[in-house]
């Protein structure tokens, strides 16, 4: 007889965590949460991501055990891994590929009487900027059956940007936008219930008019940027307190508190973040015709086999990036191999090829996203990928 996924013990430890850890998160990332309360007892949620620590900052607003879907990067072998596996069996999906084993695990925890949290976003933004979210998601809604709660977090992405190495303090809150039953959703089309997934879930903190304050606004920033937009020099940029400078031709940009960007030299124009990383994504697409000048190198990057459930640390050395391939060390992967890549945190890029998977982790001021994407202007598996939102 197979074992049940949901588990009363589950229920005992979020109870518990919600009563012991909650308040430290909530203290520590100034977070507001709102209980939700409804007549069913059983839901699946969809939400914004917005930071790392989303998954228990949810699950504060709800009195039910959550299985999340989460990356298969928890899943490392570790004490640490075992121990979240244990006490929330949360739902293996391998990041950056579709996963049928995945739906089918949802569909046992629905069954078993579990609520299931998805973040359908898959990824945390880069630049306050909304990300792509697949039409399947509304598929995976209608087979589930189950009451739809759409969850928005905001103020997530001031407090916290994914590329930022440290907190800053500011309005943060989550709460239900709207609770919609399985016969609403029956009597939907496709597009109107993707619509209105997309209009619940779609945060952007730079319109909300807060403000987010800090020392140290730009710190780590060249993990977000690596090109200047005055000069067009590569990797000359370099952050301190809350100005990020470029080395080559004197640019100085001032983070402010309400997220926007700021800079004394006339040459500047970008008014966001995502103005930048617009910039920076038309320079890596001019590649497209020039593949031979591709020449991306890193050093103090560790390498990683984790192609089994345990990774398997395998180097650590210089990292470069060709037309022809990705290496470090013994390891050469051709270009033409790569069927997929993500990065994590702020300095993990993750590479996966048909039959392996690698990750390579960076120094402090590692900047993963240039491979990402100059993957998709080489004749890499990721041409065209929608994701392409960096």
């Amino acid at each position: 007889m197979k074992k049940r996924h949901v588990k009363r013990r589950h229920s005992v430890i979020f109870a518990l965590a919600r009563a012991l850890v909650a308040p430290f998160l909530a203290l520590r990332y100034g977070y507001k949460k709102t209980v939700y309360h409804s007549k069913n007892k059983q839901f699946l949620i969809l939400s914004n991501h917005q930071t790392l620590l989303d998954p228990p900052l949810l699950a504060m607003n709800f009195k039910t055990a959550i299985y999340f879907i989460a990356s298969d990067t928890l899943w490392n072998g570790s004490f640490i891994s075992k121990l979240l596996m244990f006490c929330f069996a949360p739902i293996k999906k391998r990041k950056a590929t579709a996963d049928v084993s995945c739906i089918r695990t949802c569909m046992r925890v629905a069954k078993e009487g579990g609520t299931i949290a998805i973040f359908p976003e898959g990824n945390r933004s880069w630049t306050d900027t909304p990300l792509y979210i697949d039409p399947a998601i509304c598929q995976l809604v209608r087979m589930l059956r189950l009451p739809l709660l759409l969850h928005r977090f905001e103020g997530g992405f001031g407090v916290d940007p994914r590329w930022s190495g440290a907190l800053r303090r500011g309005d943060f809150r989550g709460y239900v936008a709207k609770e919609i039953s399985p016969e609403e959703v029956a009597a939907m089309s496709d597009e109107e219930l993707y619509r209105v997934i997309r209009e619940a879930l779609a945060v952007k903190d730079a319109d909300l008019g807060k403000r987010y304050t800090s020392p140290r606004r730009a710190e780590y920033a060249e993990r977000l940027f690596f090109v200047c937009p005055c000069c067009g020099a590569h990797s000359t940029l370099y952050s301190k307190g809350n100005l990020l400078r470029c080395s080559a031709c004197g640019l100085t940009v001032y983070f402010r508190e309400d997220l926007l960007l700021s800079s004394p030299d006339p040459r500047f124009s970008c008014k966001t973040l995502e103005e930048w990383a617009a910039f920076q994504r038309e320079t890596v697409k001019s590649f497209a015709d020039k593949k031979e000048a591709v020449a991306l190198s890193d050093g103090g990057v560790t390498l990683y086999d984790k192609t089994e459930e345990k990774r398997k640390k395998l180097e650590t050395g210089k990292l470069c990036l060709t037309a022809e391939s990705l290496s470090l060390g013994a390891l050469s992967i051709p270009v033409g191999a790569i069927t997929s890549a993500t990065v994590i945190g702020g300095r993990q890029l993750v590479v996966n090829t048909k039959d392996a998977s690698y990750s390579f982790i960076g120094e402090e001021r590692f900047n993963a996203i240039k491979y990402m994407l100059f993957f998709h202007v080489l004749d890499t598996g990721m041409k065209g990928d929608k994701y392409y939102d960096l």
